[in-house]
């Protein structure tokens, strides 16, 4: 059997796996004052300094906008303008980089009920990132980003309570966490709980629900292959007719 597996975000462990390209562009699109009215930037603060990169990246970006491009800066819709802006502090871009800045910006974010910016905020707690390194505030937050219905805060909080790491033992709440990750999309939250069924780990063994998990890992990710051979070990170990 393999490990149990963390999220790996496509473009960082603390950018979204969602982010459009837009999205990231959309505060230094939008005037100053709308983002003053939204609550995402100080008063007197503004956004400038847009790159030669930066401005073509949003010219080749124009033709794909999302529905909501134009009035997502009235109206607030985005919730990112704060956790957009977070991401901007986080890289330099447009802006003077600064970790700190970012992290405040990610938990106006979460505060809001934006999924991405607990996770973030949890992110940095959690490698000591900005931030002195705090396991227990990073559970924390995992579980707001879990509850707002990400995936991988999901996953990282089945990972805590495996693991212990900020909260204390617990294997069957590890494996709930999964579960729920699982249902919310994570092809990894689907092989763990696979996994934790297989051997019987702070759950009662169960090779028919082990053999259901990792169909939902393939089901997600059909290239697989260490799913692929967990489930052909679980279908073996079965009952026979089942």
């Amino acid at each position: 059997m393999q490990t149990r597996r963390l999220p790996q975000r496509p473009y960082g462990p603390t950018m979204p796996a969602t982010t459009h390209l837009t999205e990231m562009i959309l505060p230094l699109r939008c005037t100053n004052s709308r983002l003053h009215a939204t609550g995402a930037l100080p008063k007197g603060a503004s956004v400038s300094g847009r790159s030669t990169a930066w401005a073509k990246a949003s010219r080749r970006t124009t033709s794909a906008r999302p529905s909501w491009h134009g009035t997502a800066c009235v109206t607030g819709a985005v919730s990112g303008p704060a956790t957009t802006l977070g991401l901007l502090y986080q890289r330099g871009t447009g802006v003077a980089q600064n970790i700190g800045t970012a992290i405040s910006y990610w938990t106006k974010a979460c505060n809001a009920g934006h999924a991405s910016g607990c996770y973030m905020v949890a992110a940095m707690y959690k490698k000591g990132t900005g931030v002195a390194q705090n396991p227990a505030t990073a559970a924390s937050y995992f579980a707001k980003a879990c509850d707002a219905g990400d995936a991988d805060g999901c996953l990282s909080l089945g990972a805590s309570y495996d693991k212990g790491a900020g909260v204390a033992k617990n294997l069957a709440t590890a494996v709930s966490y999964y579960v729920r990750a699982c249902n919310a999309g994570s092809g990894d939250g689907c092989y763990n709980a696979g996994i934790f069924y297989h051997s019987g780990s702070g759950v009662a063994q169960s090779y028919d629900l082990a053999v259901g998990y990792f169909r939902r890992a393939l089901a997600i990710n059909p290239n697989d292959k260490e799913a692929q051979a967990d489930l052909a070990s679980a279908e073996r170990h079965r009952p026979a007719g089942n």
